[in-house]
């Protein structure tokens, strides 16, 4: 059983307003009063466009957006790159990847460098590092994964898949014969016959057999979580939360399982490498093998990202959860909040625009 722990740091957002030293990636963009466009790079707030842009998106190490000409523009690396100058009505942005389509073709683009991978896509799914697709014009299931692409079946008879599922680094699928299949670091494996539902996070995937066993595939072994099916199950990086039969909450966390209670929570979502969850009205997360009481009431907002955790406190001040700490980054009223994978950015007034980011806070010169 795990032991509880509570931490709050409070700190006033007018004194904690600060500039650190270089971060290892991008993590926010916004746009000022004026409209124009800002990113945090490193330990520097950006100026990249002077003109309003019309919409962009945030990975974890590069920010895409679509300029005030419709141009498709990769900041990355400290640079603009101008990906696409046709107009690109769909564009999707994980963690490590840009991927859009023109029509039937489907474009990727990975570390600065562009890749046509198909003429005549016909579905895709999107991961943090893989993108899983289907040619039409060849017939193939195919994957694009760490620069190198992958056939993984013929579709000679049409789409060979029922239902598909893409987590960061892992795809999962029924295939025509109600096999649950797993392409994962460049090899395909069936796991079950006829499954009765998966899940697919980072490195795992979570599903229910037919006969209602309760399975695991992470890091390329199998784990026998439950003879019976939950009663309900959520996935994230490396870890999965669920409820079993019996009520009891529990967490696999890279490969171990802990028993966070003998009763189900009020609710409970899993996003990245945090579990938030309530109990009694109590508002909780799991983080790195402890649960910390957050709150003693459920926040009327609160928003989880990969590895952040953004929510209004009893007053309305705003409040993160970040690698174990728990910070009021302002006691003032606030708009414009956006928040990214593993920062927020907000307003203040008319025009004071701040980035909390890596456990601070910044503020544009």
């Amino acid at each position: 059983m795990l032991n509880p722990f509570n931490r709050a740091v409070i700190i006033s957002v007018l004194i904690f307003v600060s500039y650190l030293p270089a971060l290892a990636q991008l993590t926010a963009a916004y746009t000022d009063s004026r409209e124009q466009f800002f990113v945090l790079d490193g330990s520097e707030v950006d100026h990249i466009e002077y003109q309003q842009i019309r919409s962009f998106k945030v990975g974890v190490d590069f920010l895409v957006y679509v300029d005030a000409l419709e141009n498709l523009v990769a900041y990355y690396g400290g640079k603009k790159d101008t990906v696409e100058k046709y107009h690109v009505s769909n564009y999707f942005v994980s963690g490590r990847l840009l991927v859009y389509s023109m029509g039937k073709q489907l474009v990727v683009y990975d570390l600065g460098k562009k890749q046509r991978l198909s003429f005549s896509a016909e579905s895709y799914f999107v991961g943090d590092s893989i993108v899983a697709f289907y040619d039409q014009g060849l017939q193939l299931l195919k994957a694009y994964y760490k620069g190198g692409v992958y056939e993984i079946e013929d579709g000679i008879t049409g789409i060979p898949f029922k239902t598909m599922l893409a987590g960061d680094n892992i795809v999962a699928y029924v295939d025509n014969a109600n096999y649950l299949k797993i392409f994962y670091h460049g090899s395909l494996f069936e796991q079950a016959y006829l499954p009765m539902s998966f899940l697919v996070g980072a490195n795992l995937v979570a599903y229910v057999e037919s006969i209602g066993g309760f399975k695991v595939y992470y890091l390329g072994d199998e784990y026998e979580m439950e003879t019976l099916s939950p009663n309900s199950y959520k996935v994230g990086d490396n870890m999965l939360a669920y409820i079993d039969q019996s009520g009891n909450f529990k967490i696999f966390d890279k490969g171990t399982v802990a028993e966070v209670s003998t009763f189900p929570p009020d609710f409970y979502k899993v996003k990245g490498n945090i579990v938030i969850f309530a109990e009694d009205q109590i508002f909780k997360c799991y983080y790195n093998g402890e649960i910390y009481t957050l709150e003693n009431f459920v926040p009327d907002f609160f928003e989880l990202e990969e590895s952040i955790l953004v929510y209004r406190g009893m007053q309305g001040e705003l409040k993160v959860f970040y690698k174990g700490d728990v910070q009021t980054i302002s006691i003032e009223s606030t708009s414009d909040l956006r928040v990214f994978r593993s920062a927020v950015s907000f307003t203040l007034g008319k025009n004071k625009n701040l980035i909390f980011s890596q456990g601070e806070l910044y503020q544009k010169p």
